[in-house]
């Protein structure tokens, strides 16, 4: 991964965190974004990444609250690579 770019989005979340720190450690030059400054101030602290641009997700940009049932499935879509379209 030396000398690849690579952008991770929710970086404070826990998935994003683990890849970030995995990215970090085999040499990728990071991006960060996530809806937390002083969570992704941490990230780059705790896991000593020098080499990682962060931003802050503007508090205008939120997604606006789902039905709870209806939270996991973009998460689960990512992870299968499988995805549903309204009819």
């Amino acid at each position: 991964m030396q000398d690849k770019s690579i952008l991770i989005t929710g970086a404070t979340g826990s998935l994003g965190s683990v890849a970030a720190r995995a990215l970090a450690d085999a040499g990728a030059r990071l991006t960060l974004t996530g809806g937390n400054a002083a969570g992704l101030a941490e990230l780059v602290e705790d896991a000593g990444i020098d080499n990682a641009v962060v931003v802050e997700r503007r508090p205008e940009t939120r997604p606006t609250r789902r039905p709870w049932w209806l939270r996991p499935l973009p998460t689960t879509a990512a992870l299968t690579g499988f995805w549903w379209r309204r009819a």
